[in-house]
Order: C-alpha cells, then sequence, then structure tokens
C-alpha cells in the first residue's frame, strides 16, 4: 500500500502510441523490407551471371559457325519450294 495523498493516473503519456497494433505493423513491415532487399540482391546477381554467360554463349557461337548436319549455306536453300498461292481459288461461277 502507498502512502500517498493522491492516487496514481493510469494513463500512457502523450505522444506514445497506446495501441500495440501499430508497434506490430512497423516490425512486419521492417521485415518485409529485408526480405524483399535480399530477394532484390538475389535478383541482381543472378542478372550478372545471365548477362556473363550470354557473353561467353556469344563467343563460342562465333568459334562453331558450322555445327554438323545444320548446312545454312545458299546453296542448300535451292531445293526448298514454296507453296505461297498453291489453295485452290474460288472462283464466282463455281458458287450456287
Amino acid at each position: 500500500m502507498s502512502t500517498a495523498p493522491f492516487a496514481a493516473t493510469t494513463t500512457p503519456p502523450r505522444g506514445e502510441p497506446s495501441n500495440p497494433t501499430a508497434a506490430v505493423v512497423a516490425i512486419l513491415l521492417g521485415i518485409l523490407v529485408a526480405v524483399l532487399g535480399f530477394f532484390a540482391l538475389l535478383m541482381w546477381v543472378d542478372a550478372h551471371k545471365a548477362r556473363d554467360d550470354a557473353h561467353r554463349a556469344a563467343t563460342q557461337a562465333t568459334s562453331a559457325a558450322a555445327m554438323p548436319g545444320m548446312d545454312m549455306s545458299s546453296t542448300s536453300a535451292a531445293g526448298l519450294q514454296s507453296y505461297a498461292g498453291a489453295s485452290p481459288t474460288c472462283t464466282s461461277s463455281s458458287r450456287t
């Protein structure tokens, strides 16, 4: 028991949030920022690896121009036949 001549007040001081929801939301948003930052870092590293892989593939593609079974010269293209316009045409006399 207290010997003080006044009653103790239980109201929180001004300026501090009395609702713990704000504190929980702030903590969850902080965790979200950390997780998103981590994934952004992983995507950045992956993008740089992809760029290096693309440069490596481009240098290999120029050095391996003649792949076996993949003759892309103009002499092999002469055997191709175009079927453009090969479909039967509809004339006005054949309609009823």
